[in-house]
């Protein structure tokens, strides 16, 4: 099978001997190959990348830890937005895959649609598999998420509502419904006017669910009220979830579960203490002795000691003795590699020195299971069993089918779909993360924030990238990475200890729960296995610098901006979960600032007084370490400005314009020709100001 982008980026191979054709495919500067190795074998990961005379990727060729060629290929628009991906998977003397993507975009630059075509080809034949209109997706008149159809329809129809500040107040499918209220009085509860959720209601199987949360002053989840029945007045308390308390690092102290004690019987399955070494968990107590039902997900309590939590040296869990786990032993990057059980029953890890899980073997009671993750394709001892995309994933096993996640505000897999609109699983989540005994089936491990959850020998963790979390305790087994930028809370604590409004996309950055969006059109490869709904920090990064380095580029790529904007939004939000952290850097850099200043004005005064020269060639007056010091003071004005334009955030530019209305009020200079602003006029016009003046 062939296509026009077969024609157009296979030309990887060819050589440019003319030294025109060399200057013209210049490529300097752009990765063009890596080796990654393996952590704790000898091997390595190949990739080599090609670009076309624009510096646009065109195609990607690499290697996988089990020995397989992947490929890559791009067809780009005039704009340069992807138009095609062509993926393929090739193994020697064994079947290739091919996948097809093609996405469409509508007058704005955003997207719209996306097809998919995979093709399954043997050594003897070739299955064309049915191919699939993964998602529609459409827009309000203020460019916000409106309406998500999946599979024309078949999958699910999703439509979303926002109030005047732009917050999700609710999602209307055929299979899941789901309400949130702010600052609503309504159900009893009480009012939140700073971005708190006071009450969430939905509805995925004809009954109506819903929660009444309540915080503490600072803003942290102190009480969850579970009801049922439109009013919310039926089968109150079945699955609440309290805390107790906090210490001073935010610490949970106490916790009560409340779920499924028998088929039809419901009470509290967890009352537990807490006991801390430091930020350290070192015990916990659960009052609660009587098993709860089969399935429930709760605390077990495996142990009665002084101390059941050990930890290395670095911050990282090594024992618990709760779920008698005996041994952990972690790789150069605080990973993982062995969790060892003391029935004999291990877990083991793989990952790359880039910190992507390669492969994870689960051997309970005799029997291993071997799941390799290579890129979106899903291995199981050895078979490709399914390949994951942006909205579910198509199963191999058997008659190839597609599923379909249909997603809450948060990204928790709520409900699983196939294309023929059968409901498959159904997930109803505690607040923490925990799942109910009531929810229905489970085929598929991605479910709290679309991370896999691991069950297997009670090990009960949620699979982040960077840590992995325990919901049933409310708090992961490893140091925050990005700790030093949240030094007034435990680096243990999950989600600032709101998990209602706040996420963790890779388990060592918290920000706010965005505003839906179609995914971001990031078309280099994503590791799914980690955060394949959720871009990553580097994504991010990557897309901003690559379409918005340069002012120019920003002026010009109007059809792009809604990107730029939601990208500074993402940052302005992450710096101020913690304002403490961007103080600190003030108080840094205005010293640092300071001290370069003292520097160069006597350098200046030393290089005058010794050479005793203007520029223009007469005596130069004896100058003082401090005489320059306004005009320096002033050339820090205008940069402040120039880094208003690029920082564009709302401190800064409050500060530097407070500054600058001393001298003289900037304003924006409209240029009449143009029809437009000349952001560059004030600044242009100020320099003039600060050199005529001292001279």
């Amino acid at each position: 099978m062939r296509n026009e982008l077969d024609y157009d980026v296979n030309e990887y191979g060819k050589r440019y001997g003319d030294a025109s054709d060399s200057l013209r495919y210049c490529h300097k500067g752009l990765l063009t190959g890596s080796v990654t190795a393996i952590l704790g074998t000898d091997k390595c990961l190949y990739k080599t990348l090609y670009y076309d005379k624009y510096q646009r990727c065109i195609q990607i060729q690499s290697i996988n830890h089990l020995g397989e060629r992947e490929s890559d290929a791009y067809s780009y628009s005039y704009t340069g937005q992807v138009l095609i991906r062509h993926h393929t998977i090739s193994s020697p003397g064994a079947a290739s895959m091919e996948e097809y993507y093609e996405y469409n975009y509508d007058h704005a630059g955003r997207l719209t649609d996306v097809q998919y075509d995979p093709v399954q080809i043997g050594a003897d034949s070739t299955v064309d598999i049915e191919s699939a209109h993964l998602v529609d997706i459409r827009y309000d008149k203020l460019g916000r998420l409106e309406t998500v159809i999946h599979h024309d329809g078949w999958g699910d129809v999703i439509s979303y509502d926002y109030n005047i500040r732009d917050w999700t107040t609710h999602l209307d499918g055929k299979h899941f419904e789901q309400t949130l209220q702010y600052e609503s009085s309504s159900h009893r509860v009480t009012p939140c006017f700073n971005g708190n959720i006071s009450c969430m209601i939905w509805n995925t199987d004809s009954l109506t669910r819903g929660y009444k949360y309540f915080y503490d002053g600072h803003n942290r989840l102190m009480n969850a009220l579970y009801a049922e029945g439109d009013s919310l007045k039926q089968n109150v308390g079945r699955f609440d979830e309290e805390i107790t308390g906090y210490d001073k690092l935010g610490n949970i102290l106490g916790l009560k579960r409340f779920g499924q004690t028998t088929e039809t019987e419901y009470g509290l399955i967890d009352n537990l203490t807490l006991t801390y070494d430091g930020n350290q968990l070192a015990s916990v107590v659960d009052s609660v002795v009587t098993p709860s039902y089969i399935g429930n997900f709760e605390f077990r309590d495996g142990a009665n000691l002084p101390v059941e939590y050990l930890y290395d040296l670095n911050g990282n869990l090594i024992q618990d003795l709760n779920k008698n786990i005996v041994d952990i032993q972690y790789n150069c990057l605080n990973l993982p590699s062995r969790i060892q059980f003391g029935d004999g029953n291990f877990i083991s890890y793989l990952y790359s020195s880039r910190g992507t899980k390669l492969r994870s073997s689960h051997c309970i009671g005799g029997d291993t299971l071997t799941t390799d993750y290579c890129g979106n394709a899903i291995y199981e001892n050895g078979v490709l069993t399914k390949l994951l995309n942006d909205y579910g994933y198509l199963s191999l096993s058997g008659d190839a089918t597609y599923h379909y996640f249909i997603r809450d505000y948060q990204g928790n897999v709520r409900a699983v779909v196939t294309s023929e609109g059968e409901v498959e699983e159904i997930n109803h989540y505690y607040p923490f993360g925990g799942t109910f005994a009531s929810s229905i089936g489970s085929v598929q491990p991605y479910k709290y924030n679309g991370k896999e959850l691991d069950r297997k020998g009670g090990l009960d963790w949620y699979d982040y990238g960077a840590r992995h979390y325990d919901a049933a305790l409310g708090r992961w087994h490893a140091v925050d990475p990005m700790a030093e930028k949240y030094y007034e809370i435990t680096p243990y604590g999950y989600c600032l200890n709101n998990p209602l409004n706040r996420i963790d996309p890779d388990g060592k950055q918290v920000i706010p729960v965005p505003m839906p969006y179609a995914p971001l059109p990031f078309y280099s490869p994503i590791t799914y296995p980690q955060s394949y709904h959720l871009p990553s920090d580097q994504q991010i990064m990557r897309h901003a610098s690559g379409k918005f380095a340069e002012v120019g580029q920003i002026i010009t790529d109007i059809p792009w901006m809604s990107y730029a904007f939601g990208t500074l939004l993402y940052y302005q939000a992450k710096n101020a979960i913690s304002p403490e952290y961007e103080h600190q850097r003030n108080r840094e850099r205005k010293s640092k600032e300071e001290l370069d200043r003292n520097q160069a004005n006597i350098a200046r005064s030393i290089d005058t007084n010794v050479s005793g020269m203007m520029p223009n060639g007469d005596p130069a007056p004896k100058r003082k370490p401090k005489g320059w010091r306004g005009t320096i003071l002033k050339i820090g004005l205008v940069s402040a400005m120039i880094e208003d334009y690029y920082n564009n955030t709302q401190k800064v530019f409050e500060d530097s314009q407070k500054n600058v209305s001393h001298d003289s009020e900037i304003q924006n200079v409209f240029d009449e020709e143009h029809n437009a602003y000349d952001i560059f006029e004030p600044i242009k016009n100020k320099l003039d100001d600060v050199f005529w003046k001292n001279w």
